[in-house]
């Protein structure tokens, strides 16, 4: 007892735990906010930045789409000879001008020299696709007999030798123009030209965002801690009254109720008490336990026994499904006691049993009766009776050959089917399908069927 009172006396009081909890709040919570307030300045600086790389980017796809989209044009034009390829190309070249557009808002950036550098040669480029556009379209319309051309082909000059040359050799010209490798290969250098570019620009932004980025970066990490810490304040000053002063005693009473282990948590009296309770506890549990399994298994073979048969059954009467039967019967099984003693014959029992588990299915159920019944219970229809009979041969085949720790036997096996679950009348059937191989020799396998003649008898 005074070694209790002792104990009882020493800790922190709830007065200093309370006014540690509230310094501690206060003062991470004031921090926050300060970070807080600064973190969008910078958020807002990297957003701005990350737009411009961003219209950027959109600005040298618009570009790229411009001379895809005319090169597409051309392409269709000089190909199927359909003046409104023509016209799409002119308009887009003349009014739309997604191409000279783009180039004016990249150079309203003021990204510096280099990155102007590398947006003339990206122009140029595209220029230089255009000449041969152009002047493939023109030869084209002249070809075709166009005489009504927009004024942006009107000024393109055709040589002389192209003119004279005939229309065979001006259709293989107009193509190489557009389909040519060198045409392709000036495609490539456009593309090439654009990505440098944008490689170029995003260098440019890089620095600042570098920058910008690790300042963010600083700030947040600062600030995740402090709510870590804040949460971590709030959650401890919650859990040690909860955990300390409420929670023991009802959890107690609880596991009480619900015949349930107690925690652990508590006070050093509770925790104390928590501990001997749990002792007592886990040993009539484990007595429980051993005495369910004495109950409901048998103790030579491991199977579910003749009482857990029962519960079982109960339980199928509900299921309204498929359901197979299998009442099985060790041949002759007295002999093997009488001539190899019953060690013998319980060694022989337990391989039964052990092949009846190998081939049954995994919802399957084996049960062993007593004696040397056996039962097994399985979600099956009759159309598998072939499947069943195939596995009882092969276990009749697998004991039909002696070895030196054990003698033949063979089986006897009943089955029947019902669709309703398990039944009274389904265990019947099976028994008396089961008998019928017994008065006919034994070791076989008969299926019950419900056209069977009026004295019960199972057939084939």
């Amino acid at each position: 007892m005074n070694k209790l009172k002792k104990g009882e006396s020493k800790g922190i009081s709830i007065r200093t735990v309370l006014t540690l909890f509230s310094v501690l709040s206060v003062t991470i919570f004031f921090v926050i906010g300060l970070v807080t307030f600064i973190l969008p300045v910078y958020n807002n600086k990297t957003t701005n930045l990350g737009m411009e790389i961003l219209d950027c980017q959109l600005q040298v796809s618009t570009f790229k789409d411009g001379c895809e989209y005319l090169t597409r044009q051309a392409r269709l034009y000089v190909e199927n000879g359909d003046i409104v390829y023509l016209k799409n190309y002119c308009k887009e070249a003349s009014e739309t001008k997604r191409t000279d557009s783009a180039v004016n808002s990249l150079k309203n950036k003021n990204l510096g020299a280099e990155a102007d550098r590398q947006l003339q040669n990206m122009v140029d480029s595209a220029n230089n696709l255009r000449q041969k556009e152009t002047y493939a379209i023109k030869l084209a319309a002249l070809t075709l007999g166009e005489t009504d051309l927009p004024e942006s082909l009107k000024n393109i000059e055709i040589t002389e030798e192209d003119l004279a040359l005939t229309d065979e050799k001006k259709a293989k010209k107009i193509r190489a123009l557009v389909f040519g490798n060198d045409y392709v290969k000036q495609e490539e250098d456009l593309r090439t030209n654009a990505g440098v570019y944008l490689k170029r620009i995003t260098e440019a932004f890089n620095e600042d965002l570098t920058v910008n980025d690790r300042s963010i970066y600083a700030l947040m990490v600062t600030q995740r801690v402090l709510i870590g810490l804040m949460v971590i304040v709030v959650v401890t000053m919650f859990a040690f009254w909860i955990a300390f002063f409420m929670w023991p005693i009802k959890d107690y009473i609880k596991s009480i109720e619900a015949n349930k282990p107690f925690s652990s948590g508590g006070l050093k009296e509770l925790r104390l008490l928590s501990k001997s309770y749990n002792k007592l506890y886990k040993k009539s549990a484990l007595e429980k336990e051993e005495l369910v399994i004495r109950a409901e298994r048998d103790g030579l073979t491991g199977l579910m026994n003749q009482r857990a048969f029962v519960q079982l059954n109960d339980v199928l009467k509900d299921y309204k499904g498929d359901l197979a039967l299998l009442v099985i019967d060790i041949d002759h099984f007295k002999q093997i006691n009488d001539v190899h003693g019953h060690e013998v014959g319980d060694t022989m029992l337990k391989l039964v049993a052990t092949e009846l588990l190998n081939v049954a299915d995994v919802d399957s159920r084996v049960i062993r009766l007593g004696g040397d019944e056996f039962v097994v219970l399985e979600k099956s229809k009759p159309v598998n009776a072939e499947n069943i009979k195939r596995k009882i041969d092969g276990i009749n085949e697998y004991f039909m050959k002696p070895s030196k720790d054990r003698p033949s036997l063979s089986i006897s096996v009943g089955v029947a089917f019902s669709d309703k679950g398990y039944t009274d009348e389904l265990f019947r059937h099976a028994d008396q399908a089961m008998y019928f191989v017994k008065r006919n020799g034994g070791k076989g396998i008969h299926i019950y069927e419900n056209n069977n003649s009026s004295d019960g008898n199972p057939s084939n």
